[in-house]
């Protein structure tokens, strides 16, 4: 089979970002002949387009596989891509695509509800929650989605778990104001436990991702930025806790991260947040509630690290990795 993943910016490696590249990587896995069809926007983030797939847990794709021919977000389609058998697509209003190629299966992957929709493309979604709130909303209520998770592969978080652990706390997230990373760091400093911060920049957000870095810096916060999943997933394996303020997620990867890496996770219960960590997860709704659950979470008999990588693997490439496979074929 024929399959173009279609993408807008794919320098930027976001969560989206990231999962439509895992699509990528399994189905090239699987046999299927795969292509990246994209554009690049920046190499602010230290990746380049010929670097990237260094820097992300990626085992099959090559660069071959990309072509950089995304110019905007509605041009007309390149002839080549009548080829096609299946086009899955990053965001709802790709559905337009259809109109261009009525012979070729469009697929896009919405994963919030204000995405706008164009055409009659197949839907699917990350997560039951984002299916809920699809079927809510005005814009995508009268479709049917298809629950189908990101692929990815955890094992090197899994592999970087230690049961001695070094660090309390690990906040991981873009240095965006909506992230909450900011409010996770003065948290940690009030409660005077340790703790390391990840965060990642964008191009798009340049003033705001220089403020927040200088306060974190300000504070002595121990601050890495746009680091290699391999940095992301040592620093995990040795944190006791993965914290998370952000105000607004669909089904943050990094909750799959921590919980392979034996973190205990303490999140606000936003988005999937619920239904991914279960009865693993310390979830929050106001932050006043984050401290005590941060303290439980570091002494008041912690989930068992087995317990947590346990759910991590649920919902690794090894484990749901067919819902994928199935789907594109069917």
């Amino acid at each position: 089979m024929q399959i173009g993943i279609v993408e807008w910016d794919i320098s930027a490696m976001g969560g989206r970002h990231r999962d439509m590249l895992a699509f990528a990587d399994l189905f090239t896995e699987a046999g299927h002949d795969v292509e990246v069809l994209t554009d690049w926007g920046s190499d602010d983030a230290g990746w380049t387009s010929t670097t990237f797939l260094e820097w992300f847990p990626f085992e099959h794709l090559d660069y071959g596989q990309f072509h950089w021919e995304v110019k905007s977000r509605n041009q007309v389609p390149p002839r080549r891509w009548e080829k096609f058998d299946v086009l899955l697509c990053s965001y709802g209003h790709w559905g337009y695509l259809g109109r261009h190629l009525p012979r070729t299966r469009i697929i896009c992957y919405v994963l919030l509800p204000s995405q706008n929709r164009h055409g009659d493309p197949d839907i699917w979604v990350n997560s039951a929650t984002t299916r809920r709130r699809l079927a809510a909303s005005k814009i995508w209520g009268a479709y049917e989605t298809q629950v189908v998770r990101p692929p990815h592969n955890y094992a090197p978080w899994r592999d970087a778990a230690k049961e001695s652990r070094d660090n309390d706390v690990v906040i991981l997230g873009s240095l965006l104001h909506a992230k909450g990373v900011l409010e996770a760091a003065r948290t940690c400093k009030k409660l005077g436990v340790s703790y390391i911060v990840i965060g990642a920049t964008w191009p798009a957000a340049r003033d705001e991702n220089t403020a927040i870095e200088a306060d974190l810096r300000s504070m002595g916060a121990e601050l890495y930025t746009n680091v290699r999943y391999t940095t992301v997933a040592d620093i995990m394996g040795r944190s006791r806790v993965y914290l998370s303020m952000s105000q607004a997620e669909s089904a943050s990867l990094a909750i799959y991260e921590a919980m392979n890496a034996g973190c205990q996770v303490v999140a606000r219960d936003v988005g999937a947040a619920r239904e991914q960590a279960g009865s693993c997860g310390h979830l929050f709704r106001v932050d006043t509630e984050a401290p005590d659950m941060i303290r439980r979470a570091l002494t008041h008999n912690p989930v068992p690290a087995s317990v947590l990588t346990a759910r991590g693997m649920r919902f690794d490439r090894l484990t749901i990795g067919h819902e994928a496979l199935t789907a594109i074929t069917q």
